[in-house]
């Protein structure tokens, strides 16, 4: 069976770029290199708190999947717990904590329990980094409470646009600031490949042009180069092409959907 016809047929594990679900599924471009290399930083140096600036479908939630699976941040054992806004209180923003922690969040002396357990893993030589992914008011002042009352915790605050950052924190300039940048092309054609190879298993032949035109329509941002990248590989076996060209990414919508 040829790749085309592999790809006609369906038998696709997934669909290229579903969510992460091993580490092996995360691509990890220049720019969440870079990111997890200043989170290492902020652990080691035992920052409060790090923002996390990540514009919409630059892959932040990805990358927090990711890093929330791991077993340390560089040298450092670290536990890392993910949690995400919003939240209708900072008292429910800790009960989402608290599950992370495998602590009951539904018992009394919510805040102490989670400042107890945290202290019990820094009395081990264990860090804990709370990342907060679509972080809002309630939620940062929630992590700005903790990490004042245990120094033994880094929160990472993820906001998408700068205004948003500023609404929460007000003055923050005093707090490191890490962002997270859309792809490179020479990074999207990897991803690109990446994400193919693990939906299929298989290497799916991709024009240089077809990757140029996917990463300009994208201007970079990962959550948006899947669902282009597997539009175009539809298009193309429909049409008997020997592999994914420009003209396929760059087809109206409407054109795709009459195709497939």
């Amino acid at each position: 069976m040829s790749d085309w016809d592999f790809l006609r047929n369906g038998n696709l594990w997934r669909k290229p770029g579903d969510p992460v679900s091993t580490v092996d599924d995360f691509y990890a471009g220049i720019p969440q290199r870079r990111c997890v290399a200043e989170l290492v930083v902020a652990v080691a140096t035992e920052s409060p708190v790090a923002w996390l600036y990540a514009p919409r479908h630059c892959g932040a939630s990805r990358l927090l999947n990711h890093l929330s699976g791991s077993a340390g941040m560089g040298e450092r054992a670290t536990e890392i717990v993910r949690t995400s806004g919003p939240v209708g209180s900072t008292a429910a923003a800790y009960g989402r904590l608290a599950m992370e922690l495998a602590i009951d969040p539904i018992a009394g002396g919510l805040f102490d329990r989670i400042d107890e357990a945290i202290a019990a893993s820094a009395r081990r030589q264990i860090r804990t980094l709370w990342l907060i992914d679509d972080c809002d008011p309630l939620s940062a002042a929630a992590a700005i409470r903790l990490t004042t009352a245990n120094r033994s915790v880094t929160a990472v605050p993820v906001v998408r646009t700068m205004s948003h950052q500023l609404a929460i924190a007000g003055s923050a300039a005093d707090q490191p600031m890490i962002k997270l940048t859309p792809f490179e092309l020479a990074d999207t054609n990897g991803f690109i490949r990446h994400v193919i190879a693990m939906a299929s298993g298989r290497e799916i032949p991709i024009s240089p042009d077809a990757v140029t035109k996917s990463h300009e329509l994208a201007a970079g941002r990962v959550g948006l180069l899947a669902p282009i990248a597997w539009r175009a590989m539809k298009l193309a076996a429909g049409r008997g092409y020997r592999q994914v060209t420009a003209d396929c990414v760059t087809a109206e919508p409407v054109a795709a959907s009459r195709a497939a």
